[in-house]
């Protein structure tokens, strides 16, 4: 599940992933949007849903629906918005209440305008290493930083890579959960 304040860039990051597009156009999430995404790991491929979560006050109420089954929370702050790398303290501490098991990902978005950053690579690392969370900084925009944040996330936290045994679980609902 991608969690994160509004216009961070949630998903704008999950269409360079999916689609390898970056849209100037900049449509608020309505409630909640879904995609699949394969994710190859040590030769076998896993389908994970991405659900991406609006960002709007009116519609925070619906985000614990999305991530008290799922296996893993990508939280996604604007480097250059200090206030947006302090909310994701508390996008944790929800996630972590709700679901205990869940791994994480900080992700800082918008990299390309290096001259505005407002948060550091050193901060950031250092609270994903508090959360015992991956720390990647991306360009939705740009791709930069794009390659491989999601696998690697999947592979070290989804997977367990000495049985390659698929940790993506099944919900009540019979589908495959994960971000």
């Amino acid at each position: 599940v991608f969690l994160g304040d509004m216009a961070v860039g949630k998903t704008s990051i999950i269409n360079r992933c999916i689609r390898n597009a970056f849209s100037d156009l900049h449509t608020p999430t309505v409630g909640v949007g879904y995609e699949q995404m394969y994710v190859k790991v040590n030769e076998k491929t896993i389908r994970t849903e991405i659900w991406d979560t609006a960002g709007q006050e009116k519609y925070l109420s619906l985000a614990p629906m999305y991530y008290k089954n799922a296996q893993g929370a990508i939280i996604v702050f604007d480097i250059t918005n200090y206030h947006s790398f302090t909310r994701t303290k508390q996008w944790v501490k929800q996630v972590s209440d709700e679901n205990p098991s869940c791994k994480f990902i900080l992700v800082g978005n918008k990299a390309d305008i290096e001259q505005q950053r407002e948060v550091t690579k050193q901060l950031a690392d250092k609270l994903a290493s508090e959360y015992n969370a991956i720390y990647a900084e991306v360009s939705a925009k740009t791709g930069e930083g794009m390659d491989n944040f999601i696998q690697n996330f999947v592979t070290r936290n989804l997977v367990d890579t000495e049985t390659n045994k698929k940790l993506i679980s099944f919900g009540s609902n019979g589908r495959k959960g994960c971000c």
